[in-house]
């Protein structure tokens, strides 16, 4: 089983919404949103997606609904990766 030591809750400062044009709106703090049971299936899911594909680390998107995580998509994550100048002649 997956351990984790603590949890920190990070408010969202702001929402953007998509109506013809972007706006900034501030939004109030929900306070935590994951039960431990959800976030201990999160972390195994995402410890298994990570295995998977060799330990390559991923951009894991997903959704949770009674009590399950779905896992919608994973890619590699690219910008972690070391940038090689090349020069043109």
């Amino acid at each position: 089983m997956a351990d984790f030591k603590s949890r920190t809750i990070k408010a969202a400062q702001t929402a953007v919404f998509k109506d013809g044009k972007n706006q900034e709106v501030n939004v109030e703090p929900m306070g935590r949103v994951l039960s431990d049971k959800l976030l201990q299936q999160l972390i195994q899911t995402a410890a298994k997606v990570e295995r998977h594909y060799k330990s390559v680390p991923q951009d894991i998107e997903w959704a949770a609904t009674d009590g399950q995580v779905y896992i919608v998509q994973s890619r590699p994550i690219t910008t972690l990766q070391e940038k090689v100048d090349v020069a043109i002649c």
